[in-house]
């Protein structure tokens, strides 16, 4: 190898290395939360929290949104092993300007499904079903639902960056 490839590789590494410093440094220009104020497992309940953003520099916010979700990732291969199957999303806000070094609340309450209807998660059991069937269904129901995956995500649209936090939550919505 010669010194003109030393150099350019040099200088490749060196861009990398800037982008991802510059990548780290934008992430700590605020930090976000998601806390959550009464959790319950219960159907048809409500989530309720707040999400806190603490800017270190000023921030120009476009929009900030929080929504409940559930993923399903029964049997999925490719390169996106979850899907979908439940969003309740929230505008929080529209445009908003968060000075320098402030911490800002913004309140939520999100409601939880009676039900999803998703392959395998919805049994309906004729009524001859006799006992021993029905703890069977409940065995496989649980089963199933260990692929199921509730999340509080907020999106943070901002002039300088997109914020993203995510916070994971445990929903029975099962018998």
């Amino acid at each position: 190898m010669t010194i003109i490839t030393y150099i350019a590789l040099a200088a490749v590494l060196g861009f990398i290395l800037f982008i991802v410093a510059l990548s780290v440094y934008r992430r700590s220009l605020a930090k976000v939360d998601i806390v959550i104020e009464s959790n319950t497992d219960l159907s048809g309940g409500v989530i309720k929290g707040y999400v806190e953003i603490n800017s270190k520099v000023l921030l120009t916010c476009e929009r900030i949104s929080v929504a409940l979700r559930c993923l399903d990732s029964a049997d999925r291969g490719g390169s996106n092993p979850y899907c979908e199957i439940y969003r309740d999303e929230q505008q929080l806000s529209g445009p908003v300007i968060l000075s320098a070094k402030s911490t800002k609340r913004f309140l939520f309450s999100l409601n939880i499904p009676a039900k999803i209807n998703s392959i395998g998660l919805s049994v309906n059991a004729p009524e001859a079903f006799n006992k021993s069937m029905e703890f069977t269904k409940k065995i496989a129901l649980r089963r199933r639902a260990s692929n199921i995956r509730w999340d509080i995500v907020t999106d943070i649209k901002t002039t300088k960056m997109d914020l993203f936090k995510s916070r994971r939550i445990d929903i029975d919505l099962l018998p």
